[in-house]
């Protein structure tokens, strides 16, 4: 029998700034407030997946540090299996430095550290086990090639793929026929559609991707829900007004809660509107792990969004 869900990607110490609007070049803000807190992609769709339910374990390259040993004790605490996370001698833990204004609008630069350590020849004794999942969560914080070798490997042992090529690159394009879920936003999914026209309608847009033999497309849309095109579904999701706080990790949130409940499910339209509501109440909170709901403040979400359409 396999287990649950496989987590591979990166993880980051988030060093975020609160300030009243974005900088421009050359501007100096004076008075932002500072906080430090666990981010990274793939560490954040694991803590995501692992709250919604899932039976998750994470593989990821941290520091031998300080921040890399507090890391490991975070994830334990929040029941993910991290026996394969990797503490690299002489490298410092992947550090972002966000910058989050007053609207929730943010800008990222990210120092990948460790991250980049997790090289092909530097995963090859692990590849063995990813036959042992359900089911593979991957970003693209992490080099390439590995990710592309990992979801290979998951596609011929059957075990179902969850890309989200963010940061996207093009050469993405060409495993996404390896691909059971496909979740992007609107500027990857045109970027991996290989379409110039940025005014190309989604629908269009999904299709395109659809083509090159994805199972599922998810085309998340901010505020406004996401876009969702697979062999029985063919729709729009609205997405839920709340009050926003700071978007950093949202598109995590969705990824982790969806895959958890499409695991449990494999009902895809619930496990959408799972995931839209599990995003919605974490763009309501300052940072990216900490803003995360757990499944009982999802599920009362949903219920009192039910109780407001009757």
């Amino acid at each position: 029998m396999k287990n649950g869900i496989l987590v591979i990607g990166s993880t980051n110490i988030d060093m975020v700034a609160s300030v009243s609007h974005l900088p421009v070049p050359g501007e100096t803000i004076g008075d932002a407030t500072f906080s430090v807190k666990y981010g990274g992609k793939g560490a954040n769709q694991a803590i995501a997946a692992a709250r919604a339910g899932g039976e998750v374990t994470f593989f990821s390259f941290l520091g031998d540090d300080s921040y890399g040993n507090a890391l490991i004790n975070h994830f334990r605490e929040n029941q993910i299996n991290s026996s394969y996370i990797v503490q690299e001698a002489g490298v410092p833990t992947g550090t972002a430095f966000i910058f989050v204004a007053e609207n929730g609008e943010n800008c990222i630069v990210v120092a990948p550290g460790a991250n980049k350590e997790m090289s092909l020849e530097r995963i090859n004794d692990f590849m063995t086990s990813i036959r042992n999942y359900k089911a593979v969560i991957l970003q693209l914080e992490i080099p390439g090639e590995t990710v592309y070798a990992i979801i290979k490997e998951a596609y011929r042992n059957q075990v179902k793929v969850i890309f989200n090529p963010s940061p996207c690159h093009s050469s993405a394009i060409d495993i996404l026929k390896y691909t059971d879920v496909l979740i992007v936003n609107e500027i990857e999914a045109t970027e991996l559609a290989e379409l110039k026209n940025t005014k190309v309608p989604i629908h269009v847009i999904a299709k395109k991707l659809q083509e090159k033999n994805v199972g599922v497309v998810i085309v998340t849309l901010g505020e406004n829900g996401c876009y969702v095109l697979s062999a029985d579904v063919d729709q729009y999701f609205r997405g839920h007004r709340v009050n926003v706080v700071d978007t950093t990790g949202a598109g995590d949130t969705f990824c982790g809660s969806f895959t958890s409940k499409f695991m449990e499910s494999n009902d895809l339209v619930k496990s959408v509107e799972y995931a839209l509501a599990s995003s919605a109440i974490a763009v309501t909170k300052l940072g990216a792990q900490t803003a995360i709901p757990v499944k009982e403040e999802v599920d009362s979400f949903l219920i009192k969004q039910s109780a407001y359409e009757i």
